[in-house]
């Protein structure tokens, strides 16, 4: 949360309070210029005693006050479970706490902590989170706090010393194994290429884009690699934090930012050429259509469609209640978005006066990564590791491909008919899809698999939070 939001945008209660002031009227302060409270429930935050009753029955313990405030003042509240905690019930709290156990609560996972943990940031980006200047509050070694977040841990304290600091270290982190009966076969890379590593950051999310010349895409640079001869032949620091960008039809890149702006940057000259306003939020997905238009979608659950020759909003697409994470364009300028909420939509845009749309959801799954097929068939790809073909004609899922254990990252379609996935279990699968089951399992990487691009029709390349690129053959698997 700190490395995400910035030390001055995160409060946490005990920590955060000098000596000797009230921390009633400091608690007040906070939850009036907060924008969302997360509560941290452990396996005995309910039964949790100060040695005469539980804690939660205390008028006065400071972490009920901090809910009661936050309820009464309508205060968005996030339960995050810990240790495999769940929600209480209604009868176990006292009265004025009954409410929270109607808020959806978030799990964090130890065995997928730091996956868990970006799920939860992302899904904050839900709140309308306003970084502004902030009230004075005495804060100890921090003075100020902005309108952001609170994050609620006191009966944590007691949880922490059974959970060893509730962080799995990275040496016990496991990546799951494909369960399966049959020996699949494994396939090693070409072409390896490591990244410089971030100065702030242990971790980058990496976006590949294809084509001549090839780059990659982090939060802070834009890097040209030649995969030929296995090396770095340009590099160039961008100073907004990037978090979509994707390739234009004629060689510039069109950059989505934090802040919800979209630039225009030419390689050739290393310039932006013009910035589209973009959302309101945080730009999440970007994609092209045949006619050159480029789709957009944010955290504000908008997606919208500009002209890049004129530099304006051609049209908003609005109906998704949570943020948009990826997006797909038929040849025929559909475009399909898919959200958090586990939505995915079909947008016609024959008639820009009346737009038609189409839903599909079966599991209320967050939907992170979307590829259609040479059939015209939609992959998604969910949080759960599981990834549906979806026949948008008759508006059902067809076929279900179980395999990987962990968030979806992204889908290629390939030009021979099959698919190829990246997760946050670190692995790459190339899926027959007539057989429903894998046809090779790309091992390589280490860690979370961020991107995949068709490289050529004979290589596919990868890339991963530890800034590693591969460049796989598949021609063998024809």
């Amino acid at each position: 949360m700190l490395a995400h939001f910035g030390d001055n945008s995160v409060f946490m209660d005990v920590a955060g309070i000098e000596a000797g002031v009230d921390f009633v009227e400091v608690i007040n302060q906070a939850i009036d210029s907060c924008d969302v409270l997360l509560a941290v429930i452990g396996r005995e935050w309910v039964t949790c005693s100060d040695g005469l009753k539980r804690r939660i029955d205390n008028p006065n313990d400071f972490i009920r006050l901090e809910l009661e405030m936050a309820l009464k003042r309508n205060v968005p509240i996030i339960p995050v479970l810990v240790e495999g905690a769940q929600i209480p019930s209604i009868t176990e709290l006292p009265n004025d706490l009954k409410a929270l156990v109607y808020h959806q609560s978030f799990e964090l996972r130890d065995n997928f902590w730091e996956s868990d943990i970006r799920r939860l940031i992302d899904q904050l980006g839900c709140v309308n989170l306003e970084i502004s200047q902030p009230p004075h509050i005495p804060v100890a070694s921090k003075g100020w706090i902005t309108h952001a977040i609170i994050i609620c841990t006191a009966i944590v304290i007691v949880i922490i010393a059974s959970l060893d600091l509730l962080l799995p270290s990275s040496s016990t982190q496991q990546h799951s194994e494909i369960p399966s009966t049959q020996d699949f076969s494994t396939l090693e890379s070409v072409a390896t290429l490591q990244l410089p590593k971030p100065s702030n950051q242990e971790e980058q999310t990496v976006t590949l884009l294809s084509g001549n010349p090839f780059f990659s895409v982090s939060e802070e640079n834009i890097t040209q690699w030649n995969p030929n001869i296995n090396r770095i032949e340009n590099s160039f620091k961008i100073t907004d934090y990037l978090t979509a960008s994707i390739r234009l039809s004629d060689g510039r890149l069109a950059l989505g930012t934090r802040d919800g702006a979209i630039a225009i940057w030419n390689p050739k000259t290393n310039k932006t050429e013009f910035t589209l306003p973009g959302h309101s939020g945080a730009v999440t997905a970007l994609a092209v259509m045949a006619d050159g238009l480029l789709v957009s979608g944010g955290w504000d659950k908008a997606v919208k469609i500009w002209n890049i020759e004129t530099a304006k909003l051609h049209i908003t697409l609005e109906g998704h209640i949570n943020q948009i994470r990826a997006l797909a364009v038929f040849a025929d300028n559909r475009v399909v978005s898919a959200s958090m909420d586990g939505a995915i939509k079909l947008w016609n845009l024959e008639k820009l006066d009346n737009v038609k749309v189409r839903t599909f959801n079966d599991n209320n799954k967050p939907v992170n990564a979307l590829a259609i097929l040479i059939d015209a068939r939609l992959a998604a790809g969910t949080e759960d590791g599981v990834i549906k073909v979806w026949n948008l004609t008759t508006g059902k899922a067809e076929t279900q491909l179980a395999g990987h254990h962990d968030w979806i990252n992204a889908l290629v379609a390939l030009p021979d008919g099959r698919l190829a996935s990246g997760s946050d279990d670190a692995n790459v699968i190339v899926w027959n899809l007539g057989k429903r089951e894998p046809d090779v399992i790309l091992k390589g990487h280490l860690t979370k698999v961020t991107s995949l691009v068709l490289y050529s029709n004979e290589h596919i390349a990868s890339a991963s939070v530890d800034g590693v690129i591969k460049l796989w053959d598949i021609s063998s698997l024809h």
